[in-house]
């Protein structure tokens, strides 16, 4: 569950992150299921961006390429930025996309690599992590001369009014350099589970400090390096995805 104060919020995170402007055009890719394109309308929406609609559900590489090519800004998972990219139509199509934005899975190296080759010198590529119970907690940007190590690209920093630790299953601070699960302390986190106060108790935790706060225990693992950056290396739990939607094979059982 979340609050319209929340999902402003947020927007406005992501808005002022990528400077998000009426000039540009917002790509929305996702159902709007998902809380990415709560994301993309309603930064769209508050901006007095475009916003355009691209299905995946063609396979008429002309009718996409058409689309992409006026978007400014192209907000996709990993999965769906190659897909796209996969066409040479497609790709040259999206030379005037000046912010890629990926999330929702791990971005590869190769995927920098990729944007590189079809996006011109200037344009910057947005990897972040932010689960629905927080939307956006994590960015790291990469700009198109930076070199990145192969392998899975870092989330980042947190946003403003976000604070992330890594706790050990006690919830306690691990050591330096050390994995721990992504404990994200925020005052923008969602309501709770709706019809599951039991699951909300297990998740979210009270703020000792400031009861407009509260934290959020994500599942998610990671290390932070000596520059602050976190790097994700997978989950706690046996959750995976399928067609983008999380599953709790547990729940299957």
């Amino acid at each position: 569950m979340q609050s319209h104060r929340h999902v402003l919020r947020h927007v406005g995170t992501y808005v002022d992150s990528i400077g998000l402007c009426s000039e540009d055009t917002v790509s929305l890719l996702a159902s709007y299921g998902f809380d990415a394109a709560v994301m993309d309308i309603f930064g769209a929406l508050l901006t007095g961006a475009t916003l355009q609609l691209i299905s995946l559900r063609t396979d008429d590489d002309r009718t996409t390429a058409e689309a992409l090519s006026r978007v400014t800004v192209l907000h996709a998972t990993p999965t769906v930025f190659r897909l796209l990219m996969a066409s040479p139509l497609v790709a040259a199509a999206a030379r005037h996309v000046r912010v890629v934005v990926l999330g929702g899975e791990p971005a590869l190296s190769t995927d920098v690599g990729l944007f590189r080759r079809v996006c011109q010198p200037g344009a910057v590529l947005v990897n972040g992590l932010g689960p629905s119970e927080s939307t956006l907690a994590l960015q790291h940007v990469v700009f198109h001369d930076m070199m990145v190590e192969e392998g899975v690209v870092p989330v980042g920093h947190p946003v403003a009014r976000t604070d992330i630790r890594l706790v050990n299953v006690d919830r306690q601070e691990v050591a330096h350099r050390a994995v721990g699960e992504i404990a994200i302390t925020s005052d923008r986190l969602a309501l709770g589970y709706w019809d599951d106060d039991a699951l909300t108790a297990r998740m979210f935790a009270a703020d000792a400090v400031d009861p407009a706060r509260r934290t959020y225990f994500s599942g998610d693992l990671a290390w932070r390096d000596d520059d602050g950056c976190l790097h994700f290396v997978g989950r706690r739990d046996a959750a995976l995805k399928v067609h983008g939607i999380r599953l709790e094979p547990e729940e299957v059982e």
